[in-house]
């Protein structure tokens, strides 16, 4: 081969090596769309997620309850999109503690039951895993 050919070549080579590499570096060091809820800062936190206004509603046996929530999603993205469907939220929370007794919902194990019941059913309401990543109880009478 002449000298040319083989400096192209060595050349392509190369090229082809750091497209590669540079693609792969990009693959492994590209931001996540979502972050681990210890790894964020709190005033990320507070971007995405939403407060509930509070709902009151009977419980399936006879009491009724009233709670605030704070749901927290996957992006400031997905934070804003969810809050213009509030009426979707509010309707699956209702939904979900119409279905429950007083004695169910009392206590760190129905507080954690009625969080993990809600944030499943508010994803399956928006066709998606993990769109919701957490809800909590931030205000909560039974009576």
């Amino acid at each position: 081969m002449n000298l040319l050919k083989k400096s192209l070549l060595i050349i392509g080579s190369i090229t082809f090596i750091g497209v590669g590499a540079f693609f792969v570096w990009f693959a492994l060091n590209a931001p996540s769309e979502t972050k681990n809820q210890d790894e964020v800062s709190i005033e990320e936190l507070l971007e995405i997620s939403l407060d509930t206004k509070p709902i009151t509603t009977n419980l399936a046996d006879g009491n009724f309850m009233q709670a605030k929530f704070k749901i927290v999603t996957k992006s400031q993205k997905t934070a804003e999109e969810i809050s213009k469907l509030n009426f979707r939220i509010e309707n699956t929370i209702i939904k979900n503690i119409n279905s429950l007794k007083k004695n169910e919902v009392i206590g760190i194990k129905g507080f954690k039951s009625l969080e993990e019941s809600i944030e499943n059913d508010l994803n399956k309401e928006f066709d998606s895993k993990d769109y919701i990543t957490r809800v909590y109880i931030v205000d909560f009478l039974v009576q």
